[in-house]
């Protein structure tokens, strides 16, 4: 198979989605852990 894209233009992609996609769940751990402890602070569920 042929490689039909650039290699200097697809790691950069690449890079920049696996970036915004590390931030995303790093956000998403960030709020699953608040609720945890503020479900947790408040004896909903711990």
């Amino acid at each position: 198979m042929e490689v039909a894209f650039s290699l200097s233009e697809v790691p950069m992609q690449w890079v920049l989605a696996f970036v915004e996609n590390k931030q995303r769940a790093g956000f998403q751990a960030l709020i699953l852990q608040t609720m945890e402890y503020i479900g947790c602070y408040h004896g909903q569920k711990c």
